[in-house]
């Protein structure tokens, strides 16, 4: 059963406390009747009780894959090293919802100000927990239904159906970007276990500490993909910070990421979005992102 259909129903705190009461929540949640509505997220409604997060699906199908995403976590923290376990939340399934216990910390994005210390700090964090990520073997994620990703998972948007070079090409070329310099032969031999959405939106951060990772959230598009598209969703935060990001990675993964190719995917990603809506304040985030 699906208890939440469309967001509108989260401005009635009343509804939401009988929703609460509907359910049967995890014994370590005392207090019920004190939750706040937490903002963001477009799949589920999630709701902050004590220390604690429950997120309620607005379909069946987010719910399969919140389900995954649990299975997931597990997995994972029995994979990484024990300093990124309080990094990742361990989401467990309650009876059509999932919960877990709430990381301190905001997210990475444009209202944050860091200096260039702590970027690049939380830029080689990111690039160590990816190199650890990755080096996890396929063989242990059997149990999840990994390598089987839909094209709008895929960031090589140049397989994409829609994608047209030329048309991308001339439009990027209106906001002075010349597609043709970034083109390469975009390989796909070596792939390993990617988060898959790492934009600033699942990085969780602390601006007053020097280290400033706090958490690494939202597993549920984990796959089994080309490795240099764990690299794209960091052109949402800025193609700069991808690129210390990546770096970073070079210098301590056993496999290299091309640079190029990686910007050139994030180019294809653009270049997509324009070709179907032409212009948007997000083609235009996307756009100032790359150029910075």
């Amino acid at each position: 059963m699906i208890y939440f259909t469309n967001k509108e129903q989260t401005k009635n705190k009343d509804y939401v406390s009988k929703v609460l009461h509907t359910v049967e929540l995890p014994s370590e949640i005392r207090n019920p009747e004190n939750f706040e509505i937490l903002t963001g997220g477009s799949r589920s409604i999630a709701i902050k009780i004590e220390d604690f997060v429950i997120r309620f699906p607005i379909s069946e199908k987010v719910l399969e894959n919140q389900k995954r995403e649990a299975c997931l976590c597990r997995i994972l923290k029995n994979n990484l090293p024990n300093d990124f376990h309080h990094k990742i939340p361990d989401v467990k399934t309650g009876k059509g919802f999932v919960w877990h216990k709430m990381i301190d910390g905001r997210i990475f994005d444009k209202q944050v100000h860091l200096s260039s210390k702590q970027e690049d700090r939380l830029a080689f964090e990111i690039a160590f927990f990816l190199c650890t990520l990755h080096q996890i073997p396929l063989s242990t994620m059997d149990t999840v239904d990994l390598v089987s990703v839909s094209a709008a998972d895929d960031w090589n948007f140049t397989h994409n159906p829609e994608w047209d070079y030329q048309t991308a090409y001339e439009l990027l070329k209106m906001h002075d970007i010349d597609l043709e310099t970034f083109k390469v032969e975009i390989d796909n031999r070596t792939k390993a276990v990617c988060h898959n959405d790492l934009s600033g939106s699942n990085i969780l951060i602390d601006t007053e500490k020097s280290n400033p990772l706090t958490g690494i959230i939202d597993f549920g598009n984990t796959a089994i993909m080309p490795l240099s598209n764990e690299f794209v969703p960091f052109y949402k935060i800025s193609r700069q910070f991808a690129h210390k990001v990546i770096s970073h990675y070079n210098r301590i993964a056993p496999y290299k990421v091309n640079i190029t190719e990686v910007d050139y995917k994030a180019l294809s990603f653009i270049g997509l979005l324009l070709i179907k809506i032409k212009k948007s304040s997000f083609c235009d985030l996307m756009i100032e992102n790359f150029k910075n």
